[in-house]
Order: structure tokens, then C-alpha cells, then sequence
């Protein structure tokens, strides 16, 4: 044990208790490392939320038309993909305590800078940086959990990492809107860079460092990782501005679609034919590991759910803004947190699709409670639908999870996880596109049907706008007859948003009943310490 003599002095005191503070790890602590990357991951989700969220505040400090904003978030997130597929691959070569931390330093100091930028090309130049250094910490994750921890540890370590889609999706909502209400957007960015300084400390503390592995370092596949890298970048721009510039009817958008999808298959079908190229197939060629990137697919799409219908709804028809509904969206981490012990008991003792029907059924059972929604919901009426959606989000991530890593082979866990951010945002992305369409044709769909089943005269339409024209008189608002008509057209409106909703919920319970049947077609796995296969 290190200890030091009363007599010495204090400056000799402090500055012994200083290099304590900030010495290298001298052997692993496990426990720490998961911490810290955690505490990484969670930022993640965090940060990305929150800049959606709060889009047109920021988009007005910094002086953005609407156009450029959206193309803000899409390189933020899209930059992600630049490195995350190849950082569990950097990390074994340099090894992780010099990647994660000469990544947060980095991250710390884009994240201070941002606010104080004023040109636009200088605020997009941040954003790619702060998108990159984020795919780092998300990629990193689960090596250091498969390289940290004994195999009986990961489904725990694996629920307690599923919380941070629910907390990113969730309280980056209400936290948007008190920094952009209350404390300073500016606190938006600021929050992350400090959050990323606590992470590099724990993981200089948990993580002993590591000679750079030369061999290893002369066999990256540079060629491959640019073409994968670069591809899945294209398609994720592509997917996310699809439906907001048309799809087909964007150049740019059948641009990035068709260059991603090139540069990306001409990697992959490359690796097939060239020895120890990168991506490897090797890690998914499974065919349980491929029905959990299905399933994954089709994840995405509820977590989707979680994410946009609830707070659209409520932003929409309650005119709502974040710092107003954030709280009820805490009750969906809420029930996340009440279903770690459980799904933790269930994960060591039974199959891990055990866990993956429960969860999927909790998430049927969610979106049937959204299909009686009306007008008059507000905040209150989405309390439990949204405890029910977290303690799912806690069963389906683990057993997803459970059967993608069961089934893995040790020497592949690198292969696999070159595939993983195809699964953290490239299928959530499709997803999210998927639902917004599906709303908005809905929507037009319930407008068009809603206004021709009004005939001309019918006396309950006369009836209604007679009373909104007395109404509109007596406020002196314009022309009374305009303005009741218009408030005829605002109602049937209003009804067709209500319907639309509805049929995203029913789209959410026939996502569910297919990812279900998709379970059923997954194998028991082979014995493994992680989940118990099925006793026959």
C-alpha cells in the first residue's frame, strides 16, 4: 500500500494525490472500463437526440435555413459510419485506451468550440468531427465488454447497454428543451465534451495501454474500409433525406442510394475474393446471426415508435414542445429500469428468444393500446403505453443481442462487429424513414376521404360552420364565413393526423407480429456461457 508521511509538505501532499488521480491503470479493472464506455455510449444517443430535438433553436442561433439544418443532422449522424465500422479493428491495433482517449479529448474540444462558430462551413466541419469521434465510443463498446469481462457477465453488462436507447431516445427531449429554454443551448454541446472527459478518465484508469500491433497494423485492408466506410455514409445520407426531398425525385438522393449501395457491395462481394479483406463475412455468415440482423431491421422500427410517434403526437395535435412533454417520456426509461433485474434473472436462466417473445408481445401489446388514441390525448393518456414500450425495449434488446453474440465464434467477434453499426444506424435510419411516410400518405390518405365524405349541404357541416361564423364575428378576426370555413378544414384535419396515428401503432403491432414469426424461424444456439439454449 502507497503511503505518504505527515511531514511532507502540502504541496508535496496534493501533488502526490494529483499523479494518484490521473496514473495509468497498472492492471485491469473491468467494472470501470464498462463504466466509462457506457457512460460513452449513453453520450452517444444522448447527443444526437438532442440536436434533433432542438433543431430550430439551433438552427436559429447559428443562422440556418431549414434546408441546411436538416443536412446538419444527417452529416452528424452519417459521419458516424465514416469509422465505426473499422474502430474495433483500429482499437485492437493501437489499442483502445489510446483510441478512446485521443477521441475525447478530441470530441472535448469540438464541443466547446461549436457555439462560438459563426461560418457555416466551420459549423458543418464541427458536426462531421463530433459525428466521427462519436462513432468511436458507440463501435468500442462491446469489444471492451468481450475483451473486460468473463462471457457469464455480458447479459447483464448487455441490458444495462440497452438502457441507452431508451434514455438517449427519451431524455434527450426534456434535457433539449431545458438548455434551449432554460440554461443556454450552448450547454447542448458542452454537456457532451464534459461527459466525454469523464469517460477518457475512467478508461485511462480501468485499461492498462498497449504496444501498437505492427503486424497487424500492415495487414489493414485500407482499400476495403474506405469502400464499406464510405458506402454505408452515401446510404445513410440517402435514406435519411428521402423522404424529405422526395426520394426518386432527388438527384442527390438517388446519388447517394445508388454510390453507397455500389461502393458498399463492391466491398463486400472484394472481400470474398481477397484474403484477410475487410468487412469479413466470416462474422455473420450464421444463420441465426442473420435472422438477428433481421430482427434488428424490424427493432428499428419500434424503437422508432418509441421515438417519434409519442412525442409527434404530442407536438402535433397537443402543441407540446420538448421541455413540456419530456417528462412523461421518462416514464419509458422508467420501466426499462424496473425490467433490468428481470430481464438479467430470465437472460442466465432460459433462452434467449425466451426473452425476445416477451418482449416483442409487451411491444403488441403497447401498440394496441395506441390504437385507441383520439384527439383529446395529451401527456397523462401515454403514461403506461410508454412503461409497457420500456420494459419491452429491455426484453427484445437482450434477447436480440443474446442470440446475435451466442451464436458468434470467438476468432469472428471482429467481423461481427464491423457489422454492428449497420444495426445501430443504418436499419433504425430505414426504419424511421419507413414510419415518416407511412404518416404522412396516411395523413393525406384520411384528408382526401375525410373531405369528400362531406356532401354539399349537409346540415351537420352547415350547422358546424354557422356556429364557428358566430363564434369568428364576435372576435372580429377577418371575414366570419372564411374563417368558420377554415375552421371546418382544421378539423377534418385534425381527424385525419388522429387516424394517421392510429395506423402508425397498427403498423408498429404488424411489425411486431412479423418479428415474432421471424423468432420462431431462429435455432436454438449451440452451448455457450452467455444464454442457456432450450432444453429440448
Amino acid at each position: 500500500m502507497i503511503s505518504i508521511s505527515s511531514q511532507t509538505s502540502p504541496r508535496s501532499r496534493a501533488f502526490f494525490w494529483f499523479s494518484r488521480l490521473f496514473a495509468g491503470a497498472s492492471a485491469p479493472r473491468p467494472l470501470l472500463a464498462v463504466i466509462g464506455i457506457f457512460i460513452g455510449a449513453f453520450m452517444t444517443s444522448l447527443h444526437t437526440r438532442m440536436i434533433s430535438v432542438g433543431q430550430r433553436d439551433l438552427g436559429g442561433v447559428f443562422g440556418l435555413s431549414i434546408d441546411e439544418m436538416a443536412w446538419l443532422i444527417t452529416v452528424l449522424n452519417a459521419s458516424q459510419l465514416l469509422i465505426a465500422p473499422a474502430v474495433p479493428w483500429f482499437a485492437t491495433v493501437f489499442g483502445m485506451v489510446r483510441v478512446v482517449g485521443i477521441a475525447g479529448v478530441l470530441l472535448l474540444l469540438a464541443c466547446i468550440a461549436t457555439p462560438y462558430a459563426t461560418s457555416i462551413e466551420v459549423i458543418f466541419a464541427l458536426h462531421i468531427a463530433q459525428g466521427i469521434l462519436l462513432g468511436i465510443f458507440l463501435s468500442v463498446t462491446l469489444l471492451i465488454v468481450f475483451k473486460s469481462l468473463r462471457p457469464a457477465l455480458w447479459i447483464a453488462v448487455m441490458a444495462f447497454y440497452g438502457l441507452r436507447i431508451v434514455v438517449g431516445v427519451n431524455v434527450g427531449v426534456p434535457m433539449a428543451g431545458v438548455f434551449a429554454d432554460g440554461l443556454g443551448w450552448q450547454w447542448i454541446y458542452w454537456t457532451t465534451g464534459l461527459l466525454s472527459m469523464c469517460m477518457v478518465w475512467m478508461i485511462w484508469k480501468a485499461l492498462p495501454g498497449q504496444i501498437t500491433d505492427k503486424a497487424m497494423l500492415k495487414r489493414t485492408d485500407w482499400p476495403g474500409i474506405i469502400m464499406f466506410c464510405g458506402g454505408l455514409t452515401l446510404l445513410y445520407a440517402g435514406i435519411d433525406q428521402g423522404e424529405r426531398l422526395d426520394w426518386l425525385g432527388s438527384g442527390v438522393v438517388v446519388s447517394c442510394l445508388v454510390g453507397g449501395a455500389a461502393l458498399a457491395l463492391i466491398a463486400l462481394v472484394r472481400a470474398e475474393f481477397t484474403p484477410a479483406a475487410f468487412p469479413s463475412r466470416a462474422g455473420i455468415s450464421n444463420r441465426n446471426i442473420l435472422l438477428g440482423f433481421v430482427l434488428a431491421g424490424l427493432y428499428g422500427m419500434l424503437i422508432s415508435a418509441n421515438a417519434a410517434l409519442v412525442s409527434t403526437f404530442l407536438s402535433v395535435m397537443g402543441g407540446l414542445k420538448a421541455i413540456q412533454m419530456g417528462w412523461v417520456l421518462l416514464f419509458a426509461v422508467a420501466g426499462n429500469i424496473a425490467a433490468i433485474p428481470i430481464v438479467i434473472w430470465l437472460g442466465r436462466r432460459v433462452d434467449a428468444r425466451v426473452n425476445l417473445a416477451l418482449g416483442l408481445t409487451l411491444f403488441a401489446i403497447a401498440a394496441v393500446m395506441g390504437t385507441t388514441l383520439t384527439n383529446e390525448w395529451r401527456a397523462h393518456e401515454f403514461t403506461l403505453l410508454l412503461v409497457v414500450m420500456g420494459v419491452a425495449h429491455s426484453f427484445v434488446f437482450v434477447g436480440l443481442m443474446a442470440v446475435i453474440v451466442s451464436n458468434v465464434v470467438p476468432q469472428n467477434i471482429l467481423s461481427m462487429l464491423s457489422f454492428i453499426p449497420v444495426i445501430r444506424i443504418i436499419l433504425p435510419t430505414i426504419s424511421a424513414a419507413a414510419l415518416s411516410a407511412w404518416l404522412r400518405n396516411q395523413g393525406a390518405h384520411y384528408r382526401a376521404v375525410l373531405g369528400e365524405s362531406l356532401p354539399a349541404g349537409d346540415t351537420r357541416v352547415a350547422g358546424q360552420i354557422t356556429a364557428l361564423q358566430e363564434r369568428y364575428a364576435g372576435m372580429g378576426a377577418g371575414d366570419p364565413v372564411f374563417q368558420a370555413k377554415a375552421g371546418v378544414g382544421k378539423l377534418i384535419a385534425r381527424e385525419a393526423n388522429v387516424l394517421a396515428f392510429m395506423d402508425g401503432f397498427h403498423l408498429v403491432l404488424a411489425v411486431c407480429l412479423v418479428a415474432l414469426f421471424v423468432s420462431l424461424l431462429v435455432r436454438a444456439a449451440p452451448w455457450n456461457p452467455v444464454s442457456p439454449p432450450l432444453k429440448k
